[in-house]
């Protein structure tokens, strides 16, 4: 895991998010320019409940009521979810062998321009985007829960980069199932990997079954 600590350079910083947000908008100019009708369905937010607070959440979203009978820690908000057309997990290798590369370029460069080309696409299309990351052997898997927007964007990245505002999944009795039961609903799911880790096919095949309740696709990097 790096750490901020380190003083290392991210592997996409703001700028390059930019980049990335423009070549999007240039490649979808035709929804964008002159008149069209709305891609975009549903309105307002649905409440889903109480939980601590992460990273990320705004201030407007504390129930300061509920954060005092917790004596602030942890401070208590209320979570909201967008009406969108679509909900878009990226899952993405955080192992090891993903720090490897070629001309000082590591895998994990490449991962986290995909999560931030994925997550601008979402945020055009007013989708929810959320986040999985996992290691060489899948024994920690740690999220971020879909919201909407481009914030949310450089969130999931700082967490992939930085390792910050992740929680942990509960484990169940296989990692198709853990995986599935992080999503509240049917998702488009990206698993965005090198997969040099023991017993790959075993993984596709876990991946395999969790397609049959979400749209899952595979980008290989190696």
């Amino acid at each position: 895991m790096r750490t901020r600590e380190q003083d290392v350079e991210p592997f996409v910083n703001l700028s390059e998010l930019t980049e990335i947000e423009l070549l999007i908008m240039r490649r979808m100019r035709e929804f964008t320019i002159g008149e069209h009708r709305s891609l975009f369905h549903g309105s307002g937010f649905d409440f889903v409940g109480l939980r601590d607070w992460q990273a990320g959440d705004r201030m407007s979203q504390i129930d300061w009521a509920q954060s005092t009978l917790t004596n602030f820690s942890p401070m208590v908000v209320r979570d909201y979810e967008q009406r969108s057309t679509a909900t878009v997990v990226a899952i993405a290798d955080n192992s090891l062998s993903t720090r490897c590369g070629i001309d000082g370029i590591p895998i994990a460069a490449a991962i986290a321009r995909t999560i931030g080309t994925i997550g601008m696409s979402a945020v055009f299309f007013q989708d929810l985007f959320g986040l999985i990351t996992f290691d060489a052997r899948f024994d920690q898997l740690a999220a971020i829960r879909p919201r909407i927007g481009k914030n949310q964007v450089i969130h999931c990245l700082e967490a992939y980069q930085f390792g910050e505002g992740l929680t942990l999944l509960k484990r169940a009795d296989s990692l198709s199932m853990s995986l599935a039961g992080f999503m509240r609903k049917t998702s488009m799911v990206p698993v965005i990997s090198d997969f040099l880790f023991d017993e790959a096919g075993s993984v596709m095949q876990e991946l395999a079954q969790l397609n049959s309740m979400h749209d899952v696709f595979i980008g290989a990097f190696c």
